[in-house]
């Protein structure tokens, strides 16, 4: 769909297990409508912002302990209720730019949705750290790019520019957490409003 001059498209992140439960309802429930939206990754700006040399801000923060716990126990009860195994991931770097500029290099080959798919499974079913390289690279070679992958987080200019550009582009349209949806002027925020964004898309 086309509205406004502007392609339907959601803002997702591999760090929010609600944008897990976003993934698989618009993969089952509407599989044509998930593959002509933009797909668009956010995630936390400082490190990829230096180094594409941008000025950009998102107002993503960090939750607090008591947060962190309501939000595990209420995914918890949504997994249960559908039908999913959800493994809780512990430590791990926190270098969120790391799958996410690495789905970018999947989105570069065309494999972006199934590769976003495999980087969910290892993060909210197996509980593995997806932000250590060799971690994500290792997903990657499965699509036979992970060598690209590795490129990509220690330097790779143009997926730097792109980079740059989602999260200029996520800004512009005042993204403040995930999973986020936009048609045209209409933005939805959480995966409970997934359902009001697939039927603005329509048959197309």
């Amino acid at each position: 769909m086309n509205t406004n001059g502007n392609r339907a498209r959601w803002y997702f992140s591999f760090h929010n297990p609600y944008c897990r439960f976003a993934f698989e309802e618009l993969s089952e429930s509407f599989p044509e409508r998930f593959r002509a939206i933009e797909w668009l990754p956010v995630w936390d700006t400082a490190d990829t912002a230096r180094r594409c040399g941008r000025r950009v801000e998102l107002p993503v923060g960090e939750m607090s302990a008591a947060k962190e716990r309501y939000v595990w126990q209420d995914v918890s009860r949504i997994a249960q209720k559908r039908g999913l195994t959800m493994t809780r991931p512990s430590g791990g770097s926190g270098r969120w730019e790391v799958p996410h500029l690495a789905y970018l290099v999947a989105e570069r080959h065309g494999r972006g949705v199934e590769f976003a798919g495999a980087v969910y499974r290892a993060r909210w079913e197996c509980g593995r750290d997806v932000c250590a390289t060799e971690e994500i690279s290792g997903i990657a070679e499965e699509f036979g790019f992970g060598s690209e992958v590795r490129r990509a987080v220690s330097d790779d200019a143009l997926l730097n520019e792109r980079a740059g550009s989602v999260l200029e582009r996520a800004e512009r349209d005042g993204v403040f957490g995930t999973p986020f949806f936009v048609v045209g002027r209409e933005k939805f925020w959480g995966v409970e409003w997934l359902r009001s964004f697939a039927a603005m898309l329509g048959d197309g």
